[in-house]
């Protein structure tokens, strides 16, 4: 098992993974570049070159690689622009220069621009790049891609899986961490605008831009609670790794970027113990408090967003503040053996003829009715006003 978990730049960090030789690798950029990457600028750290470099070293210190995210899924053609490639070779250069081990990309003309000019660097295929089927492995491999992580709405489709293994030679990863809806609608739009525009040098750092995550956010969340066993849907619990080991998977990812050293190392111990006892709902980036507060109230450095005095808005973005998520608990231990429908593929004609989730729900979702609905009302009054004003 090698696992690759996202940094906060913490040097302490690095010192507490020294119990755990399964973390191979971090990831990390700085928060904003002529590229672009997979997290807002709002969300993430906002480390300086100089401490990239230092972190990096404290890396290679300790015996693991160092991954950088230029995974954008779009440039909106910039990439091919002559002034803007100019940039990018200049970062590129720069994350070459600093020792990155690795750069994560979703434009497949980055993975060739890596290739060709920085022929040091290895290159990972990021799931904004939704590989799902072998022929775009195969394609990816082909490329020179030396790693492809398989996209997030694959993460229970074992036959889908199994196929990407097999198809090429290079590891295939998975990402653990990530409890995104199952067939969510707004998957292209999230990683396109929430992600490409609001970590690139193209869009002015503003209070405005996160509401582009905020409507996304708010959207999964309602649709978790109105529905439960969505939750159910997708992520990796701990317990359930070797099912994705028995088909060829062995890399792992966590998504940890925006976490605090205590919270990863909690993520991490659990993935390294493979047992995880409490709260799933804690394991998971998109529905769980700590990454709710990161990308809520400390979001765009303490400036207002725009409509903060209308109440929906102050209290979605305040919702660490209004909810109780003590009170809305995920039981892990209620879930054992639901990976087992999953594995032999019983779901993968959809959920309309499969009832598997909804009766494991019943055991494991204890979700205090009174906070369920103050939630659901705050969501409901936050996406009313994004469109109603």
């Amino acid at each position: 098992m090698s696992i690759s978990i996202g940094t906060n730049w913490d040097a302490a960090l690095i010192e507490a993974l020294s119990e755990f030789p399964e973390v191979s690798d971090l990831y990390g950029s700085l928060p904003r570049h002529v590229v672009g990457h997979g997290r807002p600028y709002a969300s993430v750290p906002k480390v300086t070159p100089e401490e990239v470099a230092q972190h990096i070293g404290l890396i290679h210190d300790a015996g693991r690689t160092f991954t950088y995210c230029l995974n954008a899924p779009s440039m909106g053609g910039r990439q091919f622009h002559g002034p803007t490639l100019e940039r990018v070779l200049d970062h590129v250069e720069w994350v070459d220069s600093v020792g990155a081990d690795f750069v994560v990309v979703a434009i497949p003309a980055l993975l060739t621009l890596v290739k060709e000019r920085f022929p040091r660097l290895k290159v990972k295929v990021s799931h904004n790049a939704m590989v799902l089927h072998p022929e775009q492995a195969r394609q990816f491999e082909a490329m020179g891609a030396d790693m492809l992580t398989a996209h997030g709405s694959a993460i229970r489709d074992f036959h889908a899986l199994k196929l990407l293994a097999e198809a090429v030679r290079i590891p295939v990863q998975v990402i653990c961490t990530a409890n995104c809806v199952k067939g969510c609608p707004n998957r292209v739009s999230y990683h396109s605008a929430a992600t490409s525009m609001l970590s690139s040098e193209r869009t002015t750092p503003d209070p405005y831009n996160r509401h582009a995550t905020g409507y996304c956010f708010s959207w999964c969340h309602l649709k978790k609670l109105e529905n439960p066993t969505a939750t159910l849907k997708s992520g990796i619990r701990p317990e359930d790794m070797g099912a994705y080991e028995s088909i060829g998977i062995t890399h792992f990812k966590l998504d940890t970027r925006v976490l605090t050293t205590a919270q990863i190392v909690d993520r991490v111990k659990a993935f390294v113990d493979r047992k995880w006892e409490g709260d799933l709902k804690r394991l998971f980036s998109v529905f769980s408090l700590g990454y709710r507060t990161r990308t809520g109230t400390q979001m765009g450095g303490g400036t207002l967003p725009m409509g903060y005095d209308e109440g929906s808005v102050a209290h979605y973005f305040d919702l660490g503040q209004h909810v109780d998520y003590e009170k809305l608990k995920v039981d892990n231990e209620a879930l054992e053996g639901i990976i087992d429908a999953f594995v032999a593929d019983v779901c993968r004609d959809g959920c309309s003829s499969c009832s598997v989730c909804e009766r494991f729900m019943e055991q494991a979702v204890d979700w205090d009715p009174g906070e369920r609905t103050k939630l659901v009302g705050i969501l409901k009054d936050y996406r009313k006003w994004m469109f109603g004003r």
